[in-house]
C-alpha cells in the first residue's frame, strides 16, 4: 500500500501514536493524509518520532488537527535530518508564530520538502 487517507476518522492521540509505530517499520506508504482527526501535539511528536526513522513517506496531510506549537516543533526537528518528505500540510492547527518559527528554522537545512501549506494557522 503507497497511500492511506484516513481523513475524519477521528483517531486521535492514542490510534496515531499506533500508527506512529507501525510507520517506523512500513517503507512502503508514500502518502499519509489524516486530515481532521484530533490528533493534537502528543500526536504529531508521535508522527515526528516515526519519521526520524521512516525517510519513505513523502506526503503527510495534517490539516485540521488541533495541533498546536509543541507538535509543530517536534515535526520542524525532524524535517531538519528527514529529506524524503516532499509535501507537509498543516493547515488549519494552531501553530502560531512560534511554531512556524521552528518550521522556517528546519527549512534552513532541509533540502527535500517541496510543499508546505500554513494556511490558516494561528495560536
Amino acid at each position: 500500500m503507497q497511500i492511506l487517507n484516513l481523513q475524519l476518522n477521528f483517531i486521535g492521540e492514542k490510534g496515531v501514536s499506533a500508527l506512529a509505530d507501525a510507520l517506523e517499520i512500513n517503507m512502503y506508504l508514500q502518502t499519509l493524509d489524516l486530515q481532521n482527526n484530533d490528533i493534537g501535539d502528543n500526536g504529531a511528536s508521535a508522527l515526528a518520532e516515526a519519521l526520524k526513522t521512516n525517510t519513505d513517506l513523502q506526503n503527510l496531510g495534517l490539516r485540521e488537527n488541533g495541533i498546536g506549537k509543541k507538535g509543530a516543533r517536534a515535526l520542524a526537528e525532524v524535517l531538519k535530518t528527514n529529506t524524503g518528505m516532499q509535501n507537509l500540510n498543516l493547515s488549519g492547527n494552531w501553530i502560531g508564530e512560534k511554531g512556524a518559527r521552528a518550521i522556517a528554522d528546519a527549512l534552513k537545512v532541509n533540502t527535500g520538502l517541496q510543499k508546505l501549506d500554513l494556511h490558516g494557522t494561528q495560536e
